[in-house]
């Protein structure tokens, strides 16, 4: 359960610094936060009932298609260069395309194919982020970025599950390997959700600055404007 309330922590920030979701990359955040919060609750209140444990699987198998569309919505409005956007919007339908015959072909299960498909494509996109930021940000450093922290985060976990979706696609069944797939997949969720719940609080602070100094700008204003208006006055 450590790692289920570990996927909680950052809708839980997203939360507590609510007001601080002012740009149209975080709310898409945001709500991917939200949708994986409420979707981890759903699918752990099911496996609780014999019953409805069908419906536990077929909820997990729906997260993917909405994880995908959400996270290359988000980097659609991070990345600058129009013909990666092009190339995000083109290979998205299709890895969508992918879980979605998945779901109605595979058995109760998601198959570990498109997850590492997906994974290898994100960090593909990743990379690219990492490159622009680069290339085109210089004076701001990378660390006060929270998109960055974010994109850490969803480096860690593609690029540590790529190979063990790889391999659980021929070793699910091995019973010493599912051990060593939960404490593997449990730490880098661990790790990648600390990562993202420091990529609110990141964006938390740069808003506040900003507040800051906006705030200290239309002071300084308020102390200009009288004066300019006596010397007006004494001019007429």
């Amino acid at each position: 359960y450590i790692v289920y309330i570990s996927e909680l922590a950052p809708f839980i920030f997203c939360l507590f610094y609510f007001t601080s979701s002012n740009t149209k990359g975080f709310k898409v955040f945001f709500l991917y936060s939200a949708l994986l919060s409420f979707f981890l609750i759903i699918v752990v209140s099911l496996r609780n009932f014999n019953s409805l444990q069908t419906y536990s699987s077929v909820t997990q198998r729906l997260f993917p298609v909405l994880e995908c569309t959400l996270i290359s919505l988000f980097y659609s409005m991070q990345l600058k260069n129009k013909a990666a956007k092009l190339v995000l919007r083109f290979f998205t339908p299709i890895m969508i395309a992918a879980f979605i015959i998945d779901f109605y072909t595979a058995e109760q299960r998601l198959s570990f194919l498109p997850l590492a498909i997906e994974g290898f494509f994100y960090l593909i996109v990743i990379m690219y982020y990492f490159y622009e930021r680069i290339k085109y940000i210089s004076n701001t450093p990378l660390y006060n970025i929270s998109s960055f922290w974010v994109s850490i985060g969803f480096l860690l976990n593609f690029s540590g599950t790529f190979f063990l979706y790889l391999f659980s696609i021929t070793m699910s069944k091995d019973p010493s390997f599912k051990d060593q797939y939960h404490i593997i997949y449990g730490g880098i969720t661990i790790i990648k959700n600390i990562l993202l719940s420091v990529a609110v609080i990141i964006n938390h602070l740069n808003n506040s600055q900003l507040a800051a100094l906006k705030s200290g700008f239309e002071v300084d204003l308020e102390h200009i404007y009288p004066f300019t208006k006596q010397v007006t006055n004494n001019q007429q």
